[in-house]
């Protein structure tokens, strides 16, 4: 009986090792899991944030060359655009470097120089292009001259004045002085004729009721005096006695009198 209960408790105890043992390794396999599942996650989550700030980089790189592009564009411009006003100043002298602000000066390949008007293109003209033969800038002058007149008023205005002169109005007071400067020149001689033939004195003018009469006519009408109108009359008498005597001399007439006194 001893041997048998013996034997039956190192089988229990045997048994209880085992069972032991078996939730040891579970403890472990669950551990285990715990630990492998962890890290998963971590990796997971670090992999997630690399790609993440992998993929904002990308953005930012891009939008920086984007920038880079532009500013280079930029400074390319610029450059083309200096290297283009230095060719054109050098195409042109000094004086015709004036015209670069309203004109672009290309050279052919057959280094002759043609100028294109940039007013006209603004205003969607079609124009051509003036040739200019050795630099010559007359073309570009006289285009300015007949299209844009405000402009070439800025680039000549000494000029211009005179132009604009005649492009105003005509008013009241420039109408009787212009009449005047014309009338002047055959008044003289209608006062002379019609102080002859009517018998009338030179000093028939110097009466101030005829002044003021003449003056109501015309107000800006200089009435001749009486030294004045004597000049003129011998004057025209000159003219007249040279006009009949032009066809014959006077060593003409002498001879034909001898002629007609020895027949």
């Amino acid at each position: 009986m001893k041997r048998s209960r013996q034997t039956f408790l190192k089988f229990a105890e045997h048994l209880s090792d085992r069972s032991d043992s078996a939730n040891e390794t579970v403890e472990m396999d669950d551990s285990d899991k715990d630990k492998d599942y962890t890290p998963v996650q971590e990796v997971e989550s670090e992999s997630d944030s690399e790609i993440y700030e992998s993929d904002q980089p990308s953005t930012s790189k891009s939008k920086l060359k984007g920038e880079k592009k532009s500013k280079r564009s930029k400074i390319v411009k610029t450059i083309e655009t200096k290297q283009s006003h230095i060719i054109e100043t050098k195409l042109l002298s000094q004086s015709g470097s004036k015209y670069l602000q309203h004109f672009t000066v290309t050279l052919l390949p057959n280094n002759a120089k043609v100028a294109s008007c940039n007013l006209c293109k603004k205003m969607n003209i079609k124009t051509d292009n003036i040739k200019m033969s050795q630099s010559n800038t007359s073309g570009l002058k006289w285009h300015l001259k007949k299209k844009h007149q405000q402009e070439f008023s800025s680039l000549f205005p000494s000029k211009s004045k005179v132009l604009s002169v005649g492009s105003v109005q005509p008013t009241l007071d420039n109408v009787f002085k212009s009449k005047t400067k014309i009338v002047s020149s055959v008044k003289d001689e209608d006062i002379v004729e019609w102080v002859c033939l009517k018998y009338l004195p030179f000093s028939f003018f110097d009466d101030e009721h005829t002044q003021t009469f003449f003056k109501k006519l015309n107000p800006t009408a200089v009435l001749p005096k009486r030294t004045a109108l004597r000049k003129k009359k011998y004057q025209l008498l000159e003219v007249k006695i040279r006009q009949c005597m032009s066809p014959w001399s006077i060593n003409d007439l002498c001879k034909r009198n001898t002629i007609e006194l020895k027949k």
